[in-house]
């Protein structure tokens, strides 16, 4: 009679990580204006992203304002932005400061 051996197999699956999207950056950076701002946001990514922001410092989550072409700075704001792939993975947050100064009739000055 012969005797079956049994050798354990190990098998490894590969560990899939999710995808890294990378930060959305933004058309303006952080400073003092003296008028309203238009701001782009411009995401680093190869496939199509939706975008998220709040403005009063806030993380923005996928139930935040839906970033459409602009966003409207008006008044002094904290500027935050995730982008969102179609898996669902969420960037890092952008975070931008914008103080908007209403007294000096049009100039422009970045501080830093």
């Amino acid at each position: 009679s012969t005797t079956a051996v049994t050798t354990p197999v190990t098998i490894i699956t590969p560990i899939i990580s999710p995808s890294v999207i990378p930060t959305p950056i933004a058309s303006t950076s952080s400073g003092s204006y003296y008028r309203a701002l238009n701001v782009k946001i411009f995401d680093r990514y190869s496939q199509p992203l939706m975008a998220f922001y709040t403005l009063d410092g806030s993380t923005p989550t996928i139930k935040s304002i839906p970033y459409r072409g602009y966003i409207q700075i008006k008044s002094s704001s904290t500027l935050k932005v995730i982008a969102v792939d179609s898996d669902g993975n969420i960037s890092g947050v952008l975070s931008n400061n914008y103080n908007i100064i209403k007294s000096m009739g049009g100039r422009n000055v970045r501080s830093k």
